[in-house]
């Protein structure tokens, strides 16, 4: 059974029916049905947030409070980088796909959402690691494992191997946890 607001309405309304049968409403009974309510509100389902991709929370926030109407948010004008990914994000499926990605956009700017985790790789040339850190000064170096130390960035988005250099990107591997 779903636990959403018209369960918690039923189990209330049973609560003051047992109340209003017993006939006898004190305080120590005001403190049960008390408890007895707030042991259903612990029970609700709480909804989960959408998961979104960054440029989608990006979006979110650049319009959100800006009191636009909710077809406006499909009217895309792509002025901006994560307006195109948004709109491409959307309509890129099927129309199955392209409907679900509309709701779900609906659903994040309505009740809030959580951002994807990107995937994290590492790029490995033989048996050396590609790593940018705080003793290299910024610089990238290749380095071997045994000498990669907590400062050292060594993980990478696809995107931030691709901006040091696309080349890398061959041979990436992607960061199991």
């Amino acid at each position: 059974m779903k636990k959403d607001k018209a369960w918690l309405i039923q189990k209330v309304s049973d609560i003051f029916w047992r109340v209003e049968i017993d006939g006898n409403f004190n305080i120590q009974n005001a403190n049960i049905m008390f408890d007895d309510i707030s042991n259903l509100i612990d029970e609700l389902d709480e909804p989960q947030k959408p998961v979104v991709p960054q440029f989608v929370a990006d979006y979110i926030e650049y319009y959100k409070g800006t009191g636009i109407t909710l077809g406006t948010w499909f009217n895309f004008v792509n002025e901006d980088e994560f307006e195109r990914k948004t709109e491409e994000w959307i309509y890129s499926g099927s129309y199955e796909e392209n409907l679900k990605r509309e709701y779900l956009l609906i659903d994040a700017i309505r009740y809030g959402y959580e951002v994807e985790k990107e995937k994290r790789y590492y790029v490995k040339i033989q048996s050396q690691f590609l790593c940018v850190g705080k003793y290299l000064k910024g610089f990238i170096a290749l380095r071997h494992h045994e000498d990669i130390n907590t400062a050292e960035k060594c993980e990478f988005t696809e995107q931030e191997i691709k901006a040091i250099d696309e080349r890398y990107w061959a041979f990436a591997e992607e960061v199991t946890e």
